[in-house]
């Protein structure tokens, strides 16, 4: 007689059951896990909007979250403009969100149910949404603000002192929903259910655990957004502790991922195939053992009887790597720092130098000049470019660090650079310069800062580069270019490594 093999309805049962068991416990989990990566991710974007938004009110209207004078009224808070006078910051997301829609007031806009409101669970002490304007921006996430919020200006360190304080930033700090008015409608908190006005605080996440909603309390000020309690700003850090010495974050990719200043780690010495070289004067070099020095990328300079440094090219450098000057058939031609790169120089008989490449600065009363193309160049006594006259109008040479373009003021207050006709941009900090995807940010001083690329900021380094690391250690050019951390704290990009300012050191 045959025989069938099958399980018994008692076994199917049981299989069932522990599938069931299983599941109750594993799809929360996976629920919670994809919730967390979703709303941190929206989390850091909205921020990125927020911000983008006080760049684009610097540069059409030379305002910012530190410069709104007036309160915003609920009635009027949908017109408002910058461009009609009114100076609030339901004008200023007027003019520069697109797809935004004005909402309304905290605790009076629909729900995500019938006949419902939209509120959402508070959880930190001081934070009262309460009679707040909100915003819904192009994604659906949710913005909400203090009607009386102006004059957000931020000159030291975020405290709680600073955020507690009504005639300090108190009047503030708003939130962003990143899930609109769909459910949780739940503010974050830290593992242990709680959360404080206190950002550079430690705060423990699990991202399966409790804490998480989609409810983040921000602040504004100046030209920034950032996460107003330890909570939200462990939650847009990665989840881990957070401490005072994260603050470097300076913003957010359009992806979310957060943007870190002070890139470089101040290191002053590197170890390539085997030696160790010490950085000076923007090079890296070391002694050989017949005393002579090798820089990464500059060769070797053979020591002389003075103590110097010469290289073939006849160049020279004395022991801290400052250059001196140059012999060009058999002459001496002293450095002058007139420019980024410097010129060389010899002085003659009757007071006026001339350079390695020819030319003639002639004496004057007050420095020195020449004469090209019809404009006349004027330095100092110390052979330092002061600037510029063309067609009778002085263009002033300005050493913004990376380059010194000659620049005139409009009547406006802007500055137009000699030959180029570029047009740098008075905001209420400085200047900018905008061409194609790039703005350049400047200081009041026209010292570069930095410079933005498709909304992202790259600060610039003492070695002229414009650079950010992303939240692996991997430093990003503005260019986007990515070069990848190693183990001996170098970076490489296409064979090539560089240090943590570019500087490129050589192939491996």
């Amino acid at each position: 007689m045959k025989r069938n093999n099958a399980f018994t309805l008692a076994e199917l049962m049981i299989t069932i059951g522990v599938v069931g068991v299983v599941a109750a416990i594993t799809i929360p989990l996976l629920i919670q896990n994809s919730n967390y990566k979703k709303f941190t991710t929206q989390f850091r974007k909205s921020l990125s909007t927020l911000n983008q938004a006080a760049i684009s009110a610097q540069a059409q209207y030379d305002m910012d979250y530190g410069t709104l004078t007036s309160d915003s009224t609920p009635s009027t808070c949908a017109t408002d403009s910058l461009s009609g006078g009114q100076s609030t910051m339901c004008a200023l997301l007027n003019n520069t969100l697109a797809g935004k829609t004005y909402m309304g007031v905290y605790g009076e806009v629909a729900g995500s149910m019938i006949l419902t409101k939209y509120q959402f669970t508070k959880k930190t002490d001081g934070f009262d949404p309460a009679n707040f304007l909100i915003y819904s921006m192009a994604d659906g996430s949710i913005v909400g603000f203090n009607p009386s919020m102006k004059n957000c200006s931020l000159s030291g360190e975020l405290t709680k002192s600073v955020l507690t304080d009504s005639n300090k930033l108190a009047n503030c700090i708003g939130f962003i929903d990143v899930n609109g008015v769909s459910l949780p409608n739940k503010e974050v908190t830290c593992s242990d259910g709680t959360s404080a006005l206190e950002p550079n605080n430690p705060c423990t996440l699990k991202s399966s655990g409790f804490g998480l909603g989609d409810v983040f309390p921000v602040v504004f000020h100046n030209g920034t957004v950032e996460p107003a309690t330890n909570a939200a700003k462990a939650f847009f850090s990665g989840g881990s502790s957070v401490s005072a010495g994260d603050s470097n974050i300076i913003g957010y990719t359009s992806s979310g991922e957060p943007i870190y200043g002070q890139v470089s780690s101040g290191k002053k010495s590197i170890t390539y195939k085997n030696n160790e070289y010490i950085l000076m004067n923007g090079y890296y070099v070391r002694n050989d053992e017949y005393g002579n020095r090798i820089a990464l990328g500059n060769g070797t300079w053979t020591k002389n009887a003075d103590g110097n440094y010469v290289n073939p090219s006849n160049y020279v450098r004395d022991e801290n790597w400052n250059i001196l000057g140059k012999y060009k058939n058999g002459e001496w031609y002293d450095y002058m720092p007139d420019s980024i790169s410097g010129i060389y120089v010899k002085k003659n008989s009757d007071g006026s130098y001339i350079s390695d490449n020819g030319t003639i600065f002639t004496k004057t009363s007050d420095g020195y000049e020449f004469i090209a193309f019809n404009e006349k160049h004027v330095y100092d006594n110390n052979l330092k470019r002061v600037g510029i006259y063309s067609n009778n109008e002085f263009y002033k040479t300005t050493y913004t660090g990376r380059s010194m373009p000659n620049l005139k003021e409009t009547p406006n207050g802007d500055l137009v650079e000699l030959w180029t006709q570029n047009i740098y941009k008075k905001t209420s900090n400085g200047y900018e310069y905008s061409t194609g995807a790039y703005k350049y940010i400047y200081d009041s001083n026209m010292k570069e800062l930095g410079a933005y690329h498709n909304g992202i900021f790259y600060p610039v380094t003492s070695a002229k580069t414009f650079v950010r690391k992303d939240n692996k250690g991997n430093i990003v050019s503005y260019n986007d270019r990515v070069y990848k951390k190693r183990d001996d704290d170098l970076y490489e990009y296409n064979g090539w490594l560089y240090d943590d300012e570019l500087r490129q050191i050589g192939k491996e």
